[in-house]
C-alpha cells in the first residue's frame, strides 16, 4: 500500500543520487539526525513483524542503503554541520523517546565502519555528545531503566540482528541467532546493544580525532579531564552524576579497544611519523595516554569487568595490535630504565626505538599491570595470535636493522628476547620464560633475517634451548629472577 510506495520512493531517491555527495548531505542535513534515527527504527519495527522474505529483504537493502548514503554524506562535513547532526541523535527528547530505541538506531548507523563509515567529524561530535550524556551528565543512551512491557519495540536492534546473528552469542542463557525470538520479550531487558562501541569503532579508523578524543587532553590545560574520560570508559569508574559505569559487555569491549589502536597511529606518536617526545608533544601525551588505559584496564584498580571471557574476538585482536605498537616501551619499562617526572608528576620511562632509533618514553608503570592486560588478552585465541604475530614482525624488523652486523646482533638479540618473552610470560600456562627461547624458533627467526645466528657471541647452551648473555644478563640477575619466577607459571630458576 502507500507504506510500501513510500519505501520504493525512498530507495529510488538514495539510489539516484547514491553518488552525489552535496545532494545527499543536504537530504540528511535537513531531515536532521532524530528523523534518521526514527527512519531506522522504522525501518527495523517493520522487518521485526517478519513480513516474509521478499519484504525483508527489500527493507534490509533500504536500511544499508540509507547508512551508506549517510556515510557519504557526512564524509565532508564541518565540525559545525556534524556537531548539529550529533546533537539531535543524543538529545534527550530522542534517547528519552519511549516509541524510539535511539541507542539501537545510532549503534545500526555506525555498526559498518569499514563500509560504510560515517564521517569524521560525526564520528568525533557523535562521541563527544555520547561522552557527555553519559560521563558528564549520567544519563543512558539506552532505555533499559524500563520494565519490558514500556520498553520501545528496537527497529535498530531487529537490523543490527538481522545483519548479525552472531550477536546473540552475547545473549544470556544460549538463545538462538533468530532475531525474531528476542521481540516483545522480557529478555530485551537483557540485551542491548551499545552505541558507544559502534560510534567508537567508527571514531578509531581517524586516529587524529581518536587522538583528540581521548590524549590530547593530556597535553592541555586540563588532563584531569582526558584521565576521568578514561577512568569512565577504561577503567569501569561511575559517572559521578549518576553513579553508574558504562558496561562494556554487550559491545565487548570492541569500542575501547578500536579507539586506543586508532589513537596510537596519531602523527608524532610511537608508530606514525617523526616521534614528538618532549613534554606536551604528541608522542609523551600519546604515552601518558596509553598508560592511563594500561591503569585503568589492569592496574592496581582495574576495571573488573576488563576479563578475557568478556572480550569478542575482534576486541582481543585489536588491544592485541595496540600493545604491540607500545611494546618495545613496555619490554623496556618492564626491566627498568631512566626515569623521567613530568611537571604533573606523572613518570615515565625513556629508551631508544630499536628500529628507528628515535628517543620514546612510556609510562613507568607496575609490571603486574604489563603482565595483567597482556594475560587477559593473550588468553583470547586471536588476541593471542595478534600479540605473537605483532612480536614476530617487530623482533624481525629489530634484527633486520642491524643489516647482519655481526657486532649489533648481540644487542637485537637482546632485544629480541625482552620482546617476546614479555609476551610469552603473559600468556597464563606458557611454557617460556623471560628470557629463555628454543633453539629452533629464535636461532631459525636470527636466520632468517640475518644468515649469521653461527657467528653470534655469548650462546649459552641449555637443556633443550640456549641463553643469550652479553647485555642480556639484565634479564636473569637475581631481581629479575625472583619476579619472572613469580610471574611465569613454570617457576623456573633462570641462570646468570
Amino acid at each position: 500500500g502507500q507504506l510500501a510506495m513510500s519505501r520504493d520512493a525512498l530507495q529510488i531517491l538514495l539510489d539516484m543520487y547514491g553518488n552525489n555527495e552535496s545532494v545527499l548531505s543536504e537530504f540528511f542535513t535537513e531531515l536532521g539526525g532524530e528523523r534518521t534515527l526514527r527512519l531506522i527504527d522504522e525501518i527495523g519495527d517493520i522487518l521485526g513483524d517478519d513480513p516474509g522474505p521478499e519484504v525483508s529483504a527489500t527493507l534490509l537493502l533500504l536500511a544499508g542503503t540509507v547508512r551508506s548514503a549517510l556515510s557519504l554524506a557526512s564524509s565532508n562535513w564541518t565540525a559545525s554541520e556534524a556537531e548539529t547532526f550529533a546533537s539531535q541523535m543524543i538529545s534527550n527528547e530522542t534517547l528519552a523517546s519511549t516509541d524510539l530505541d535511539g541507542n539501537a538506531a545510532i549503534a545500526y548507523l555506525f555498526s559498518n565502519s569499514i563500509d560504510s563509515p560515517m564521517g569524521e567529524e560525526l564520528a568525533l561530535a557523535t562521541a563527544k555528545a555520547i561522552d557527555f550524556r553519559e560521563r558528564v551528565d549520567g544519563l543512558p543512551l539506552n532505555n533499559l531503566a524500563l520494565s519490558p512491557n514500556e520498553l520501545p519495540w528496537s527497529g535498530g536492534t531487529v537490523l543490527m540482528f538481522a545483519e548479525n546473528p552472531n550477536l546473540a552469542q552475547r545473549m544470556p542463557g544460549g538463545h538462538t541467532g533468530d532475531y525474531r525470538s528476542f521481540f516483545p520479550s522480557e529478555d530485551y531487558v537483557f540485551f542491548y546493544v551499545d552505541a558507544a562501541g559502534e560510534v567508537f569503532q567508527s571514531l578509531g579508523r581517524y586516529p587524529e580525532s581518536a587522538y583528540e578524543f581521548i590524549g590530547a587532553d593530556f597535553a592541555g590545560d586540563n588532563p584531569a579531564e582526558a584521565q576521568a574520560r578514561i577512568d569512565y570508559w577504561y577503567g569501569g569508574a561511575a559517572s559521578d552524576a549518576s553513579g553508574i559505569g558504562h558496561n562494556w559487555v554487550a559491545d565487548g569491549f570492541e569500542g575501547a579497544a578500536a579507539l586506543w589502536l586508532g589513537a596510537t597511529q596519531v602523527e608524532g606518536g610511537p608508530v606514525v611519523g617523526l616521534y614528538d617526545g618532549s613534554e606536551g608533544g604528541v608522542g609523551a601525551t600519546e604515552a601518558w595516554m596509553s598508560g592511563a588505559i594500561l591503569e585503568a584496564l589492569a592496574g592496581e584498580d582495574r576495571n573488573p569487568g576488563f576479563l578475557t571471557e568478556n572480550l569478542s574476538d575482534t576486541a582481543a585482536i585489536d588491544f592485541g595490535a595496540a600493545i604491540t605498537m607500545h611494546l618495545d616501551g613496555i619490554s623496556q619499562a618492564m626491566v627498568g630504565g631512566e626515569s623521567v617526572i613530568n611537571s604533573d608528576g606523572i613518570a615515565f620511562i625513556t629508551f631508544t626505538d630499536p628500529i628507528t632509533g628515535e628517543v620514546q618514553v612510556m609510562r613507568d608503570l607496575e609490571s603486574e599491570t604489563f603482565m595483567s592486560i597482556i594475560g587477559e588478552v593473550a588468553a583470547n585465541p586471536g588476541g593471542g595470535i595478534s600479540l605473537k604475530a605483532g612480536a614476530d614482525a617487530l623482533s624481525s624488523d629489530i634484527l633486520a636493522a642491524t643489516n647482519g652486523n655481526p657486532g649489533a646482533l648481540p644487542d637485537a638479540v637482546d632485544q629480541v628476547i625482552r620482546l617476546q618473552g614479555v609476551v610469552d610470560g603473559g600468556s597464563a600456562g606458557a611454557s617460556l620464560g623471560m628470557a629463555e627461547r628454543t633453539d629452533e624458533e629464535l636461532r631459525e627467526m636470527v636466520d632468517q633475517v640475518t644468515g649469521a645466528y653461527a657467528n653470534l657471541a655469548g650462546f649459552v647452551s641449555l637443556p633443550g634451548g640456549f641463553l643469550v648473555g652479553g647485555t642480556a644478563g639484565v634479564i636473569v640477575d637475581g631481581a629479575t629472577s625472583a619476579w619472572a619466577d613469580r610471574w611465569f607459571s613454570d617457576s623456573r630458576t633462570y641462570p646468570t
